[in-house]
């Protein structure tokens, strides 16, 4: 019996671990293609990878209250509004871009970053 409640302790452990290595995967897939897209310093990609952690931590946070049922789908998309602008504010100063600029960057990794494993 202990060793079926360790093997399924292991499992669950080896099962977060996984996935938050693919988030943090998925970051810094971001990060480095910012870096060479725009050429970015060391202060800057370190400064990308704050705020690019924080953003997708928020997001993280507001699609675990819906799928937990505690907000709607609207109000989902309502919260999402405030990390959204406020990244893409953060990335703009960072990159020295408009959003205008930055919206074929965004839409390369949309398709991308989806295929990270």
């Amino acid at each position: 019996m202990k060793k079926i409640v360790l093997l399924f302790s292991m499992i669950a452990f080896c099962a977060v671990m996984f996935g938050q290595n693919l988030k943090e995967r998925k970051i810094q897939y971001f990060v480095d293609a910012a870096t060479k897209e725009y050429s970015l310093n060391q202060e800057q990609q370190k400064e990308l990878l704050n705020v690019r952690t924080g953003f997708v931590d928020e997001l993280s946070s507001i699609f675990a209250q819906f799928k937990n049922g505690e907000i709607t789908k609207e109000e989902q998309i309502e919260k999402q509004k405030k990390p959204n602008k406020k990244f893409k504010q953060a990335f703009e100063k960072i990159t020295g871009k408009t959003n205008a600029e930055l919206q074929s960057f965004y839409k390369r990794m949309s398709e991308e970053i989806p295929n990270v494993k």
